[in-house]
């Protein structure tokens, strides 16, 4: 507050003694708010790593010209994380450094010792650069240079896919790794790809990523869900499918496969062309899909006008495991194309479900009370399981997925109720930082999920099991708070009483 330069030797100083993140920041943010551009220089030249960690920062927001990539490069080896960190974040904001960086990160990039903390850092450090085009380069030359060792490629594809939506530049080394003959290369271009939203103008580019990806669609060497990724990452979707293509998707939504895979088959057959032979048997697999993929196929309706079909598919929602899991407005969008019939039909599926909403308490009680005795063993295996694919979501420990709550601790916090109605009812109620939201773009598209990123460059929107969203901010018309969990509902109705037992018997023993 007094605004004194002559106070900064005092609050470096003061950095030299072991604190708490919370004092760290307190003295950094001082020196900020002082504004002189030369008092923090001296602390650039201390041995402390405190003490640089914080000139650096305030030299950062103080656009100082003191603080050069000279200073700032070799720190992004330090041996101190809270520092690497520190230097990659001030990196990230001067793509002016990019002859500098790429000299840097090259040669770690290059290193055989890396532990996987620290590849794994080194991703996320890479990730943040490339707003530099010395960066782009360097990632797209270690991609499409084929005597280039493997697990370099793959670091680079792996911080072109953390980084969202890949510059056109590098497209023609995504193209060049998506023929290559190692399936791990390809499964990851066949990531970077997915994240690709190429401006209407590149229209070359489109076309060009387009048949790589329908190229790696059809190779027979490489696993299922590789193919199937692919097919999902057509821009537009694949458009029209032939009888054997079909039925190979077809084949992946059985509830025997991975749920990664359920998921891509049902986005793969919910974007393309089906002809009336084709939607039937898709209505058909429908009937047992699972609640991630039903809303999935149901985008293969939203261009259909025949009233037939529209009265097939509704009766097939009456009767199918998950329709429970589907929003209304989803729903209503989907088959809005119908005709006036078909439309009340829905509104009348809703109308039950809200009537059955209502008596959500009631439902609960009887579950409740009429829950066998479960088994920890039978549903740790439940929770891994194809069926309910909780682990794809939520970790316990260090496996599992990051879109819901760490579940490692949750029994000390929830009684065995409380699991049942996150269970049933998972839009009843939010846990903290993981609250739905709803982004709608420029263009009128919109996108409900978890998000992960909200800042002037890009809202980034998780939607689900590998499925998110790279929306660049200025395409961003609205975000409002969503209603409905990205954990569906109806997830009970896909389990026995016995399962949904010991599905609870195994969350309350996590502790």
């Amino acid at each position: 507050r007094l605004r004194d330069p002559a106070t900064v030797p005092a609050l470096l100083t003061a950095l030299e003694k072991p604190s708490d993140r919370v004092m760290e920041h307190s003295l950094t943010y001082a020196m900020i708010e002082i504004g002189d551009v030369q008092a923090p220089v001296a602390g650039l030249r201390s041995g402390n790593v405190a003490v640089r960690r914080a000139a650096m920062i305030a030299l950062d927001q103080l656009r100082s010209k003191e603080l050069t990539a000279t200073v700032v490069v070799p720190e992004l080896t330090s041996p101190e994380a809270p520092m690497r960190e520190a230097a990659g974040w001030i990196a990230s904001r001067h793509a002016e450094w990019g002859d500098a960086l790429r000299s840097g990160v090259a040669a770690r990039m290059r290193r055989v010792d890396l532990s996987d903390a620290e590849r794994a850092e080194l991703q996320h450090q890479l990730a943040g650069l490339v707003k530099s085009e010395a960066i782009q380069k360097l990632l797209a030359e270690r991609v499409a240079d084929a005597k280039a060792p493997v697990p370099e490629r793959r670091l680079a594809l792996a911080a072109m896919a953390e980084a969202g939506n890949p510059p056109v530049g590098s497209l023609g080394a995504i193209g060049a790794a998506l023929a290559d003959t190692d399936p791990n290369i390809v499964a990851d271009a066949v990531g970077v790809a997915r994240a690709a939203r190429l401006p209407k103008e590149a229209k070359d580019a489109t076309a060009a990523l387009r048949n790589k990806l329908l190229a790696v669609a059809a190779r027979g060497d490489l696993p299922p869900a590789v193919r199937l990724r692919a097919m999902a990452a057509v821009t537009g979707g694949v458009g029209d499918v032939n009888a054997e293509v079909f039925a190979f998707v077809l084949q992946q939504l059985g509830p025997d496969q991975p749920l990664n895979q359920r998921m891509a088959a049902a986005e793969v057959l919910g974007g393309a062309k089906l002809n009336a032979d084709q939607q039937q048997a898709l209505m058909a697999a429908m009937m047992t899909a699972g609640p991630l993929e039903l809303e999935r196929m149901l985008w293969a309706f939203d261009k259909v006008n025949d009233n037939t079909v529209g009265q097939a598919l509704l009766a097939t929602l009456k009767e199918a495991r998950s329709t429970k899991s589907l929003r209304p407005e989803a729903l209503r969008r989907h088959t809005a194309k119908f005709g006036a019939e078909v439309k009340k039909d829905v509104e009348a599926l809703f109308e039950q479900a809200g009537a059955n909403a209502q008596n959500q308490k009631a439902k609960m009680d009887e579950v409740a009370s009429s829950l066998p005795t479960g088994d920890v063993g039978r549903g740790q295996a439940i929770f891994n399981s194809n069926k309910t694919a909780c682990v794809a979501c939520h970790s316990i420990g260090y496996v599992g997925g990051k879109i819901g709550p760490d579940l490692t601790h949750i029994g000390q916090v929830r009684q065995e109720r409380d699991l049942l109605e996150s269970i049933m009812f998972p839009s009843a109620s939010f846990v903290q930082s993981f609250e739905p939201m709803t982004v709608i773009t420029d263009t009128g598209e919109r996108r409900d999920g978890i998000v992960r990123r909200n800042d002037a460059e890009e809202v980034w929107v998780v939607e689900g099991p590998d499925k998110d969203a790279h929306i660049p901010r200025k395409n961003v018309k609205e975000m409002r708070p969503g209603t409905i969990s990205v954990m569906p509902e109806g997830l009970d109705q896909a389990m026995s009483k016995q399962e949904l037992a010991d599905l609870v018997a195994f969350l309350r023993a996590c502790k």
